[in-house]
């Protein structure tokens, strides 16, 4: 039955009526207004560096030269791994803290994130998890931004965090922290590169009646050290021993890496009876404000694959160029092509060199190294498949974002890709470019037979989900704390 003009419109506008009810417009207008920090951030950055330009007179003259001194720079440069500890905070800049009244504090540890944004998966869950709270704060809970200073204490970091969040209410900003029984922090970053501090802080907050929790995201600078330059294995190991000596509980990524983390606890000496290990799992962003990956049409035509994470050794891009270098020079599809999200971390110079003067650069190979979250979208957007050949990881997030935008994955089979990605990828064993070159062509061949495996519903959870399992876990540990006191 065809309804009337005026029929069919009054049911539209119904329909647009419900829609826009059924909108979480207060979550929506949070993204907008962190989305729009970063771009005023990055704005400021630009319109810096371009006064800098034309207010030098000698910018065109000393091109080269600069150029020349930014390489020798490099070939100097300790090789440690390229990305240097951030520079900590000094106490001294921040005022006397406050009285307390009120709620217990949820101190969350964000001090890489408040003085560089790195676009890790690090960062990500840090900021996914930070902005649930700072949107909509647990009940029985003051949740505040907190830094570690150079005086091996903790002070607010809500102002550093202007550039991601905007403006946002904390009465502490720009303050010291003064603790009391019944507070709880939260090291929801990872302080790899200042075990030192962090340990005395530490200290300081439990001689505070603190109860601290501990983000592990994994122990893959321990059972990959061979994948990570020696600065790393032990600043690690190091900060591994800070977890094991003075934590509460210890909150994993995954049931994987808990069981792992239990391991190495029972195989140490040092205090390790009082720590409660339990998992948690990681989400992403809610597709609100973006639209979703339509599902492709036609599955006859070329394939875009994706990569997503730093540059470096255990990631496997180095088996994954290999192997599109090997499908390229064939004839089986030579529109086949490879993206790669991810910054350059350590260990691959040679394979850096390579990306960067690859002949199919710009072509059929691209190289995304400082992408924004809407990059990383785009890109999830307009791939067929994602490519994880990792050798080794905590949690494995770009599966949970690509199985948001519904993208089929090529996974190495891993205990932790099996347990995030269930049975909606295609998983291969193997080392090196064939085995890589191997799934990619058998992927393919089940494209062409609509038979590829398609991402489960229920691994795609949100960053408001995950804060509440995490946030459960928090609450648990404290009320046991309650119990004992």
């Amino acid at each position: 039955m065809t309804l009337p003009p005026d029929a069919a419109r009054g049911r539209d506008a119904g329909d647009d009526t419900a829609r826009a009810a059924a909108r979480d417009w207060p979550r929506e207008n949070w993204a907008l207004q962190c989305r729009l920090a970063e771009t005023q951030h990055s704005l400021a950055q630009a319109r810096a560096e371009i006064d800098r330009m034309l207010h030098s007179r000698s910018w065109r003259v000393t091109r080269f030269m600069r150029s020349g001194l930014d390489g020798l720079r490099r070939l100097l440069r300790p090789r440690r791994g390229g990305v240097q500890p951030p520079a900590l905070r000094s106490a001294e800049g921040f005022e006397a803290p406050i009285g307390r009244t009120g709620l217990p504090l949820l101190m969350v540890d964000v001090t890489e994130l408040a003085i560089e944004n790195l676009q890790g998966g690090i960062q990500h869950t840090v900021k996914g998890l930070l902005s649930e709270w700072l949107l909509a704060p647990p009940p029985g809970w003051q949740v505040v931004p907190v830094q570690l200073a150079r005086e091996g204490i903790y002070v607010s970091a809500s102002r550093d965090l202007a550039h991601l969040f905007g403006t946002f209410h904390d009465p502490h900003a720009g303050r010291q922290i003064a603790v009391r029984q019944g507070d709880v922090f939260l090291g929801l970053d990872l302080l790899r590169d200042h075990a030192v501090l962090f340990r005395e802080a530490l200290e300081r907050l439990r001689g505070g009646g603190v109860r601290v929790e501990i983000v592990v995201y994994d122990l893959l600078p321990i059972d990959l050290a061979h994948c990570v330059p020696e600065h790393i294995h032990q600043s690690f190991s190091k900060w591994l021993d800070v977890v094991g000596d003075l934590a509460d509980g210890a909150i994993c990524i995954s049931h994987a890496v808990a069981t792992r983390f239990a391991s190495w606890l029972s195989g140490r000496t040092g205090r390790n009876a009082g720590i409660a290990v339990t998992s948690f799992r990681l989400g992403v962003p809610t597709l609100s404000v973006w639209p979703p990956r339509p599902q492709a049409a036609v599955a006859t035509r070329s394939a875009a694959f994706l990569m997503v994470g730093t540059v470096e050794p255990r990631k496997g891009y180095v088996d994954a160029l290999d192997a599109f270098d090997r499908l390229w020079a064939s004839s089986l599809d030579p529109a086949i092509t490879l993206t790669i999200v991810g910054r350059y971390g350590w260990g691959l110079d040679d394979f850096r060199g390579r990306l960067e003067t690859h002949p199919e650069l710009g072509r059929r190979l691209r190289w995304l190294r400082s992408a924004t979250d809407d990059d990383v979208h785009a890109c999830y957007q307009q791939s067929d498949a994602l490519l994880f050949c990792s050798y080794g990881e905590g949690f494995g997030l770009p599966i949970v974002e690509a199985a948001l935008h519904r993208l089929p994955m090529i996974l190495r089979d891993l205990p932790e890709f099996r347990e995030v990605a269930g049975e909606g990828a295609f998983f291969f064993d193997g080392e090196g470019g064939p085995a890589v070159e191997r799934a990619v062509l058998q992927w393919l061949r089940l494209r062409q037979e609509a038979a590829v495996p398609q991402p489960s519903s229920g691994v795609a959870i949100t960053w408001q989900q995950s804060a509440v399992q995490l946030l459960s876990v928090i609450e648990s540990g404290a009320a046991l704390d309650r119990r004992v006191h």
